[in-house]
């Protein structure tokens, strides 16, 4: 770099001693007027004015003599130059040259430093006018004001525990693994049990959860917003990374947990805002309908206005496809289906929904918050297929896709094939090839209602509560396609019955933000959630392992260590509502940081 140096210089120096050197050597100072050619132009240019008659030839001696010393100090000016050049160039041939680790510095002319210094403070003042340095963040030219960066990274030590009591006998079947890895036989059920939840062993996981990325202003009313999210795999409800899995100190994998684009128009009277991609849940409601962690794909339009200047109303709905049949569905086809490679007709589900709402300051210090939500479930329940022979888990049948992509435990399900007993099967006794999807329809009707009182500053008292029933749920319904018991429900946990109804009831108290330092907020609710109260891949992932047909308590607290880093303990307490005992009792501490 210190050659590099010294040949910029030289280049510098050689640039700026050219047009002086270049001039041929002047006359000496006249002293009387010689009309013959000069190479000097003034020169030329006052005895031609002389020869016209223009001016005196005493005043054109005079001119001639100042035009020769001006020549003069040009001349000696571009020998210094080109001495310096010289020596700075003889000085970096020798430094090329030179292999030891000597510095040698060479001197240069006050002025010629000078010459130099100002070339380039006056280039990198161009450049910092024509790129908008130092310009305030809030200035429409710099990009740098319209990008919003945010990540939050939380550590957590997990540990949840079962009651000794706990049915360990398969009565907790897992659904979701039968459904996601292929199809089970149950003509084997004597001898090979169903896949079942863990409900007697103690697991202790370290999590780790980081999720990082930005909102973009785009300007006219429209923004952008991108995040990404760790995961052990795609889950709806989970951005936990289990410390050690796979294990080995393997990477981990990150996935696309938001993408939308956002058009917001109006004022604090009334306000539009239109919502497209993966985005943020955007209704009002508590882990007791919604998992925290749930992202949405769709669509939502939104208005919110006063009524009055103490009280606002808020609307919103939206749709958002929850399954997309596969394009070439199925990949495999048995000749019991019809043509051995025909494909099935679309299935698709979509989830329909809106909510209206209202906040309101009826008094002092305090504020009030409610909302009434109707979720539609588009095809989201189980039905049988056409009657056919699978002759081996991958002969699809034409409702297979009506399954869950995704679930946990709780809802009550039924089986999807309609099996013909034949020759090939034994006569119903083999190659009984089997997935299981919802056995009811779900379209869930939710309250939620808020308090907040702040009559204690600088703390808060907030009561909240919730109450859900699925107003499709219908217990007979399950028996409506057949004659036989083939499509009975299965109840979670061998249970007799089914719930569509559900509740969360809670209080908290504290600073209403976690700011600075010692600021602190503790809360207790208590929670009941019937088996088909609400599609169980959505619930709550933590309160009993998640999922629904749970009932019990959460005891919370947080405190924050800084402005961006606070320390969290939950105590989660869950049974089942109906079936097989199971009870589980989850600790969870946290160490959460953000910007």
């Amino acid at each position: 770099m210190k050659h590099l140096g010294l040949l910029l210089s030289c280049a510098t120096l050689a640039t700026f001693a050219y047009p002086l050197s270049a001039q041929p050597a002047a006359p000496a100072p006249a002293t009387e007027l010689n009309l013959d050619a000069s190479p000097n132009a003034t020169v030329n240019l006052v005895r031609l004015l002389v020869k016209q008659g223009l001016i005196p030839r005493d005043a054109a001696v005079d001119l001639i003599r100042q035009a020769e010393a001006e020549a003069r100090q040009a001349r000696a000016q571009s020998a210094a130059v080109t001495a310096a050049a010289e020596q700075i160039k003889q000085a970096a041939e020798a430094e090329i040259q030179n292999n030891d680790s000597d510095v040698r510095v060479t001197y240069v002319p006050e002025h010629i430093r000078q010459e130099i210094a100002t070339e380039v403070r006056n280039e990198i003042s161009a450049k910092a006018q024509a790129e908008n340095w130092g310009r305030p963040r809030n200035d429409e030219t710099s990009w740098t004001s319209r990008l919003r960066p945010a990540a939050d990274l939380r550590a957590r030590y997990n540990s949840t525990a079962f009651d000794e009591a706990n049915d360990n006998t398969g009565e907790f079947v897992d659904f979701n693994s039968i459904n996601t890895s292929g199809a089970i036989n149950e003509a084997t059920f004597g001898t090979t049990p169903y896949p079942g939840i863990n409900a007697d062993q103690t697991r202790t996981p370290s999590n780790l959860r980081l999720r990082a990325g930005f909102d973009a202003d785009l300007r006219e009313g429209f923004s952008m917003g991108v995040r990404l999210a760790t995961g052990n795999g795609s889950s709806p409800v989970s951005t936990n990374q289990t410390l050690g899995s796979p294990g080995n100190f393997s990477k981990y994998s990150l996935w696309l947990d938001q993408a939308f684009l956002l058009w917001e128009t109006g004022d604090d009277l009334l306000a539009y805002r239109l919502r497209v991609g993966r985005m943020p849940n955007p209704f009002f409601n508590t882990e007791l309908t919604w998992d925290q962690d749930i992202q949405f794909d769709g669509i939502t339009a939104s208005v919110a206005g006063e009524l009055h200047h103490d009280i606002r109303y808020f609307a919103t709905g939206g749709i958002f496809p929850i399954y997309s049949t596969s394009f070439n569905f199925p990949t495999f086809n048995s000749s019991g289906n019809g043509d051995a490679y025909a494909n099935f007709p679309s299935d698709d589900r979509y989830l329909t929904a809106g909510q209206i709402g209202l906040e309101a300051y009826p008094i002092s210090n305090v504020h009030v918050k409610g909302s009434l939500a109707y979720y539609l479930f588009q095809d989201i329940e189980g039905k049988p297929s056409t009657p056919y022979v699978p002759l081996s888990a991958r002969d699809a049948g034409n409702t297979d896709g009506r399954r869950p992509g995704f679930a946990q435990k709780g809802n009550t399900y039924m089986r999807l094939r309609d099996i013909t007993p034949t020759v090939a099967n034994g006569a119903g006794t083999t190659n009984l090839w089997q997935f299981y999807g919802l056995a009811s329809e779900h379209t869930p009707l939710v309250g939620t209602l808020q308090i907040d009182l702040n009559h204690f500053e600088p703390y808060q008292v907030t009561f909240y509560s919730e109450a859900v029933i699925n107003t499709a749920y219908d217990v007979t319904r399950y028996d409506k396609h057949s004659a036989t018991t083939n499509f009975s429900p299965l109840f979670f946990g061998g249970g007799s019955e089914g719930s569509s109804f559900g509740y969360l009831v809670g209080v908290s108290a504290g600073d209403a933000v976690l700011a600075q330092r010692w600021d602190w907020r503790a809360g207790l609710d208590y929670r009941l959630l019937g088996s088909d109260a609400i599609v169980d891949g959505f619930s709550d992932s933590d309160f009993g392992g998640g999922g629904t047909n749970l009932q019990g308590y959460t005891l919370y607290a947080r405190l924050a260590l800084g402005a961006r880093v606070f320390f969290g303990a939950r105590w989660l307490s869950a049974s089942e509502i109906d079936g097989a005992p199971f009870r589980s009792d989850t600790l969870q501490i946290d160490l959460n940081s953000k910007f």
